[in-house]
């Protein structure tokens, strides 16, 4: 989770894909996974997500879309915050997408259409991709034109636990009023046998002009058919100790 709330500084929070396709190429011992899941997350606390499940490109024809709500019920309530998530696989390395969050009691939006494209392909079981999206953020001046290159990586794992992925997401959003806003977020997930999903997650905000915040969230992701999952999960935000809840629902056709 980022912060939550809609804030003049644009640190709008979004909702990412996370792979139910990723292949289950690397074996790792329980200790590795500890291990590469401690320097993920030293990683996003150094200001290094640049990229998670964001770096698997979506399927030719295949699209995603999400929707969920958010409510906090302890410590400060910047109020309930909205989000629309959208992917479709145009090519089959070239995803188009679309990411809109919305403080529903201000109404301040962020909406930013992007692609995203792999880069340095391999055998390996590593994944990095590079995407560049453009939009509208409301900030003290109005809505304001953003540009927001980003950056991803994402490696499929499997151990005693069952089979799963790693990943780094990092996005800079600039605005056109000369401020900006990035954002890290380091991911571990577990593809369970019954098709259901969970997520953990740590998270940096750092925007210019204002101090730099992070939390940690969990999400179960219930599969419901083999095409609508349940979004259930809650975060804390370590700068003000927000204690946020979500709900959401998933498609993917």
């Amino acid at each position: 989770m980022r912060d939550r709330a809609v804030r003049a500084d644009g640190a709008i929070p979004h909702e990412r894909a996370a792979p139910t396709d990723v292949p289950a190429t690397t074996r790792l011992r329980p200790t590795w996974v500890v291990a590469v899941s401690a320097m993920t997350f030293a990683l996003c606390v150094a200001k290094a997500r640049t990229a998670d499940a964001a770096a698997w490109p979506r399927k030719e024809g295949q699209g995603f879309l999400s929707f969920n709500l958010r409510r906090t019920v302890d410590g400060p309530d910047f109020g309930d915050f909205g989000s629309l998530y959208y992917e479709y696989g145009l090519t089959e390395r070239l995803t188009f997408g679309v990411d809109i969050g919305s403080n529903i009691a201000t109404g301040q939006t962020k909406a930013i259409a992007f692609l995203r494209h792999p880069v340095m392909q391999s055998d390996g079981p590593d994944v990095f991709a590079v995407e560049m999206g453009v939009g509208l953020t409301d900030r003290q001046a109005g809505k304001i034109f953003t540009l927001q290159p980003g950056l991803s990586w994402g490696r499929p794992v499997e151990g005693g636990w069952g089979r799963g992925w790693l990943g780094i997401e990092g996005k800079l959003a600039l605005f056109e009023d000369s401020g900006s806003l990035r954002k890290i977020e380091a991911t571990f997930g577990i593809n369970h046998d019954s098709g259901s999903l969970s997520i953990f997650q740590l998270i940096q905000s750092d925007p210019s002009g204002g101090p730099s915040s992070w939390a940690v969230e969990a999400s179960h992701v219930v599969k419901l058919s083999e095409r609508t999952f349940l979004d259930l999960g809650a975060s804390y935000g370590f700068s003000q100790a927000p204690v946020v809840v979500k709900i959401g629902f998933w498609q993917i056709f």
